[in-house]
């Protein structure tokens, strides 16, 4: 083999392991950060329902103070009390 043919193999041996290397640092990165990245979202999605849960609370209680009774009481909706049953036609 000539001078010329042999100069590319040793940038293209160098390219190539630093490029695999490259990517073994990316991938160990990937494994060291995907826990604390589910961690963040599992924080997050308890912060969501914990808000939720407030926001029903204060419905029920704005609807309350507006009735002076909550919207179940003993399985029946309150609007149902006071309505005769429907007689079935059939």
């Amino acid at each position: 083999m000539s001078d010329r043919s042999k100069n590319w193999v040793i940038p293209i041996l160098i390219l190539t392991l630093g490029f695999g290397f490259f990517l073994s640092c990316a991938g160990v990165g990937g494994i060291v950060l995907l826990p604390i990245v589910q961690r963040a979202r599992e924080a997050a999605r308890r912060e969501q329902v914990r808000n939720n849960l407030e926001q029903l609370g204060r419905a029920l209680q704005n609807y309350h103070q507006e009735v002076t009774a909550l919207p179940i009481e003993n399985g029946e909706f309150e609007q149902d009390k006071d309505e005769q049953p429907v007689e079935d036609p059939g």
